[in-house]
């Protein structure tokens, strides 16, 4: 074997056992000086590094970094504009709601309303009560429906099974209900019954005269003989209004007490239990017997 053989191999076995030497020698002994030696082995190739990274850059560029104070004011402009979209959506489903709320009180006002076969040809129509208007008679209520719907001067106003009212006044658009406590109402015949029995078929004894006295009041006056107490109900019975409202509540007893006047009669004081000004939604009937639907009136619904 030649001597440049052996002196490979001795070369070759001296580093392999150096380099196993170093594989096993502690981590922090070698930190020190392995790391320049890298740094000395790594400098030939930094140019090519960098010029691989500029082409990366240039094929793939990094993605815009913000700070959160340059997304602040974004971030500002995107919350307002969210928080009106919300309060416009709330806006929207609480006008839904209510719109939702009348409907559903105006179909309940039409269901318990009970119109008799032999009361004439009557259509209901509901009417949305407005505030008062200060140039209209005290406790005139104006309603979104006229001569276009069929109204007409003396049609009955109610309220479940509650007379509350006549038309005063038509417009072709508007009308106007006066209550039926005013005293341009002029005095109404009724009939007491007492509370136990408020939905007994009409009747005729215990009649009394109503007299309006303005503020949702009537005064009325019975023989001392009737059993008439507190909270009993008056109903309608008037040849003088609509047959489709005989029957129907005009308010109840109130009071009841010694006429001074006439000892033998009794004085009651009779509130009715609605009136318009403190309702949403009335109902009109309108007779069509007479022509009061008119030739282009509409049903129901609310304009």
């Amino acid at each position: 074997m030649s001597r440049s053989a052996i002196t490979t191999q001795r070369v070759f076995a001296i580093t392999l056992a150096g380099t196993l030497v170093l594989a096993l020698l502690p981590t922090d002994w070698l930190r020190g000086w392995t790391a320049d030696a890298a740094d000395i082995l790594k400098l030939p190739t930094t140019p090519i590094e960098h010029a691989g990274t500029a082409v990366r850059q240039w094929l793939r560029p990094p993605r815009a970094s913000h700070t959160l104070d340059d997304l602040s004011g974004d971030a500002e402009e995107i919350i307002e504009q969210l928080s009106r979209e919300r309060d416009r959506e709330r806006d929207l489903r609480r006008r839904q709601e209510m719109v939702t709320r009348e409907l559903r009180e105006q179909l309940e006002e039409l269901r318990r309303i009970e119109i008799e076969p032999e009361n004439g040809d009557v259509r209901l129509l509901d009417a949305a009560a407005y505030a008062h208007n200060p140039h209209l008679p005290v406790g005139t209520v104006e309603l979104n429906r006229g001569r276009r719907h069929g109204v007409r001067e003396g049609s009955v106003v109610v309220f479940r099974s509650h007379v509350i009212g006549r038309i005063s006044r038509v417009q072709y658009l508007r009308s106007y209900v006066t209550p039926i406590t005013s005293q341009s109402v002029g005095v109404m015949r009724g009939v007491v019954f007492p509370q136990e029995h408020a939905d007994e078929p009409m009747r005729d004894d215990w009649m009394i005269d109503l007299i309006p006295q303005g503020g949702g009041v009537f005064h009325a006056t019975i023989d001392h003989t009737a059993d008439v107490g507190t909270g009993d109900v008056v109903r309608l019975n008037d040849p003088a209004w609509h047959s489709a409202a005989r029957g129907m509540i005009v308010g109840r007893v109130e009071s009841v007490r010694t006429h001074d006047d006439e000892p033998l009669r009794r004085r009651l004081v009779i509130r009715a239990m609605y009136r318009p000004h403190e309702l949403s939604t009335v109902v009109i009937m309108i007779d069509q017997s007479t022509g009061d639907a008119g030739p282009d009136h509409e049903e129901g619904g609310t304009s």
